[in-house]
């Protein structure tokens, strides 16, 4: 398999506005478009030939955000989001495009209350909506989702936080209407998110951040990563874990950080309990950043373990890999900022699923205006 005209653009227009010492909003315009072609040669078929599977993705919308400090103690934020997602397919083998269309629009609201100068407490819910549709095919779908956090400082050096809260994940239009996994009989995932931290500052350049978390998902979405087999619910995945995380400022110019997750996931299916598809059990990464006067260069790696596989006879998991990735970052001035990232800076060969190849090396460049 190899990727072939693979191309990314993200552009987005930002408007910020101060009306008032305690009010202000934001208006941000964007477009999304992403194209591929995953080509493999079929020399162990009778046809001599390239297999091309072929797809084109482009999402506009719109996001307003405001933001209303009303008291010395309570700041209250409201958004809205629109986003409308095409995405064509064209399978070399069938000779057929694949035309779907899908509609979000999601609206949110958040309270901070800091009832002491140690306490911060949010309340927040988010209302989603969701319209897939391809050649008639069409369905709604909607989410309510709550969350609280609290923040205490326990001191000047500790810091303790929880947070619950709702989720849900929508399925993407490929996951429906993929023309070799496509399941248009999908549900969205949803879920409740549980964590606990602890922050310790040892000095002014120095600390670490502790976290554990449980995560309890009803119809997760997954693939099982078998030829012509569609995407599926798994009835309930539960996932416990542990977050470490270290940083340290060097120098005035060179700072650093460490993050290590092990988490324990397990699917349950009607058949019995399995450790949950896809899913690492270990993720290590790391970043180094150096700074000088108008440039930025960070360096990051990233490690993952083997992830299980599900219902596949030949493969029992998707083996480990580790990736790097090198960002230049030039701020011309307060208004213009210029990147170059380097990902899969190795040219690694490795798999997030089973049978589809990850990207190769790849250049993405950017620029940032402040009008």
């Amino acid at each position: 398999w190899q990727y072939k005209d693979w191309e990314k653009t993200n552009l987005s227009l930002t408007y910020q506005q101060k009306v008032n010492p305690v009010f202000d909003y934001t208006v941000r315009l964007f477009r999304v478009t992403d194209n591929n072609e995953l080509w493999v040669y079929r020399s162990n078929t009778a046809y001599l030939d390239w297999y091309k599977s072929k797809w084109e993705s482009t999402m506009k919308g719109a996001e307003v955000q405001t933001n209303w400090k009303h008291s010395e103690k309570n700041a209250l934020l409201f958004g809205a989001r629109y986003a409308n997602t095409s995405w064509d397919e064209w399978d070399s083998m069938y000779k057929t495009w694949g035309n779907s269309r899908d509609t979000r629009q999601g609206y949110y609201l958040q309270d901070t209350l800091t009832p002491g100068k140690n306490t911060m407490i949010t309340l927040g819910v988010r209302y989603d909506k969701d319209r897939p549709e391809s050649d008639g095919d069409s369905k709604d779908s909607t989410a309510v989702d709550p969350v609280f956090n609290i923040v205490q400082h326990m001191g000047t050096k500790d810091t303790m936080r929880f947070s619950v809260g709702r989720m849900h994940l929508f399925p993407t239009l490929s996951q429906l209407y993929g023309s070799t996994g496509g399941n248009s009989s999908l549900t969205p995932e949803r879920g409740t998110n549980y964590e606990l931290g602890w922050k310790h500052e040892f000095d002014p350049k120095s600390s670490m951040d502790a976290a554990v978390f449980y995560t309890d998902i009803s119809d997760r979405i997954y693939t099982p990563n078998k030829k012509s087999v569609p995407y599926q619910n798994i009835s309930s995945t539960k996932i416990k874990g542990v977050e470490l995380q270290g940083e340290r400022k060097f120098t005035n110019k060179l700072k650093g950080f460490v993050n290590y997750t092990w988490l324990q996931a397990v699917d349950e299916n009607g058949s019995g309990k399995t450790d949950a598809a896809g899913i690492p059990k270990n993720t290590f990464n790391y970043g180094l950043t150096f700074a000088e006067n108008k440039y930025e260069i960070t360096l990051e790696g990233h490690a993952f373990s083997q992830r299980p596989v599900l219902d596949d006879s030949s493969y029992s998991c998707v083996p480990g890999y580790y990736t790097m990735d090198l960002q230049y970052k030039w701020m011309e001035n307060k208004n213009q900022t210029y990147y170059i990232r380097l990902n899969n800076l190795l040219n690694k060969k490795y798999r997030e699923e089973l049978y589809y190849p990850a990207e190769g090396f790849h250049v993405l460049v950017g620029a940032d205006f402040l009008l």
